[in-house]
């Protein structure tokens, strides 16, 4: 047995591997080198060697022992640049927009060519360290919805179409939480006008909460309650502390009570 594989048998055997994903069936990437980063580096960004983007999971190393399988979920933009349509990976690892020889020339043909492009001003690196083999660049304006921005947009002898984060902020592109669908800044600003609106009660310019709501605790049925020992407060402090205590008690973050058979210490910050 190689190592990759020994090294994945003792991690399903354990259950850690079992916990990552559970529909994971054997097969011979690893064997044959099919491998693929998903974390991008301080200046590279998501390259996948072979092509196992179509079986939906991605085999990924890390610390070179460590093999994890996870589902590919890349958010991805649909930009304009000279006119024609193009789909980028929204790539927060990459500072740079890189497209590949093959996927410039399909997308930009009868506009421009590879002889079009300046000579490149950067050094790129994968993931992994690789030196990326960069052709040049040019210079050009991009859409996205009803935003526009000038940018470089590199080429790449190979790799994964990506949008880099520089250019992304540019265009004022953020990445939607729920669905990492990639959206403008002012649809974030129209979401967060519609829950203050929601709640006023608690995003006010004083100390905000909700009304009418309690917190359960779930706790064991079987369980004893505790009782932590109170720290001495020092002289020094004990004025100040009692000012804070009935500041919080008179804003609702606290109440009084006689005695509880739970005793537990807070800090306030």
């Amino acid at each position: 047995m190689s190592g990759s594989w020994k090294r994945m048998f003792e991690m399903w055997k354990v259950g850690t591997f079992a916990r990552v994903c559970k529909d994971f069936k054997k097969s011979n990437y690893v064997a044959k080198g099919k491998m693929a980063c998903v974390s991008s580096g301080k200046d590279g960004h998501d390259w996948l060697k072979g092509n196992n983007e179509q079986k939906g999971m991605v085999l990924s190393l890390k610390h070179g022992d460590e093999i994890r399988c996870e589902q590919i979920k890349r958010p991805r933009c649909e930009v304009q640049i000279a006119g024609r349509r193009l789909e980028l990976m929204a790539d927060s690892g990459s500072p740079w927009t890189i497209v590949t020889q093959d996927y410039f020339k399909q997308v930009f043909e009868g506009i421009w060519d590879l002889t079009d492009l300046k000579e490149p001003d950067i050094i790129a690196e994968s993931f992994e360290g690789r030196t990326i083999d960069v052709t040049g660049f040019v210079e050009t304006g991009i859409t996205f919805k009803e935003r526009r921005a000038n940018i470089k947009l590199y080429v790449a002898v190979k790799g994964v179409n990506v949008l880099g984060w520089r250019d992304q902020g540019k265009l004022g592109v953020i990445l939607n939480p729920r669905c990492s669908e990639p959206v403008l800044v002012i649809e974030s600003r129209e979401a967060t006008e519609w829950i203050t609106s929601k709640f006023p009660q608690v995003f006010t310019s004083k100390l905000g909460k909700l009304i009418n709501y309690s917190h359960r605790i779930k706790v064991k049925a079987n369980a004893k309650p505790v009782i932590q020992k109170l720290r001495n407060v020092p002289i020094s402090v004990r004025d100040e502390l009692k000012k804070i205590l009935s500041e919080i008690v008179n804003e609702g973050v606290i109440e009084e009570i006689e005695s509880s058979e739970w005793v537990s210490l807070i800090v306030l910050a």
